[in-house]
């Protein structure tokens, strides 16, 4: 199964990924990177239960919307924004969007 360690572990290989993509220019790779990721830290917390889990899935999610926004693609931009959605409507994330933005949304 995931463990914490394996969680954490990806966070630096995602990010020298996610680098790498921005550096060459290839920005849908790094749209695709983040957006992994962030399916990756949503999987991570329903395993382990941490709320950082959910706000660096909330982060990466943002960022892949930034890249396709960048790369043009209007489908991939509506696919994260029902992500987000979700992800917003997720009772844990109330902390955060607390947190974020004082009185909610």
């Amino acid at each position: 199964g995931i463990g914490f360690g394996h969680c954490l572990w990806c966070n630096v290989i995602v990010d020298a990924a996610i680098d790498a993509a921005r550096m060459n220019g290839f920005v849908h790779e790094e749209g695709l990177t983040c957006e992994r990721a962030a399916h990756h830290y949503l999987n991570c917390y329903n395993v382990d239960k941490r709320l950082f889990l959910l706000e660096k899935s909330w982060q990466y999610f943002l960022l892949a919307k930034n890249c396709y926004h960048k790369w043009g693609s209007k489908m991939k931009v509506n696919s994260i924004d029902r992500e987000l959605e979700k992800l917003w409507a997720n009772e844990p994330m109330i902390a955060f969007r607390t947190s974020i933005m004082p009185g909610g949304m």
